[in-house]
């Protein structure tokens, strides 16, 4: 197996999904800058380094009583399915 490159220059790195940025979250999630701000601010968890853990952020919205999270009783945004 070939050792990996890095990248060219202008080429985007693989992203690493224990370790997003949070420009990048947001950007991939579609979500407005400050909700994701407001999120840590709130005890989102984030590395050391201030990036986030896809997988911890997920858990952490599914944690009941995490204000705009999956378990508030209020309906998911855009087709989400609580049943």
């Amino acid at each position: 197996m070939a050792p990996t490159q890095p990248p060219e220059s202008g080429e985007e790195s693989p992203l690493n999904p224990a370790a997003v940025l949070v420009e990048q979250l947001a950007r991939m999630l579609g979500l407005p800058m400050d909700d994701l701000c407001q999120h840590v601010a709130q005890g989102a968890p984030t590395n050391a380094n201030g990036t986030i853990n896809v997988v911890h952020y997920a858990a952490w919205l599914n944690t009941p009583g995490v204000p705009g999270g999956a378990n508030t009783g209020q309906p998911m945004a855009q087709g989400g399915d609580n049943e």
